[in-house]
């Protein structure tokens, strides 16, 4: 019995660790909001809207719409604001990009993506 609940605990431990390291790592590795929020932090300047948008076409065409909706998606998780038309982090967003860092240096993350 005693041993039937360490395989199971074994197990259950092995899958929960994997459940992490199969999403978390991996969707930053390939995350363009990641992206976006290391380059609103690591920019010498706030950037405009217009010029997030230019730098982010390696992801994807600023006509499609994407990049704007990505932006609002990080607006409204309170990681972005828009002041006087510049992209720039919020305190909640300064703790992410550390926290995304973080998980990137550990793991030994694409640094195009994650910085």
């Amino acid at each position: 019995m005693i041993e039937e609940k360490s395989i199971l605990y074994g197990l259950i431990s092995s899958l929960i660790v994997f459940s992490f390291l199969a999403t978390v790592p991996l969707n930053l590795d390939r995350s363009f909001s990641v992206w976006m929020l290391n380059q609103t932090m690591e920019s010498e300047r706030s950037l405009s809207l217009p010029e997030l948008e230019i730098e982010a076409s390696q992801f994807f065409s600023p006509s499609g719409g994407e990049i704007r909706r990505r932006v609002n998606e990080q607006i409204s998780l309170g990681n972005l604001v828009i002041n006087n038309s510049q992209v720039e982090l919020t305190e909640r967003g300064r703790f992410t990009w550390r926290v995304n860092q973080l998980i990137s240096d550990f793991f030994g993350l694409n640094k195009k993506y994650t910085g």
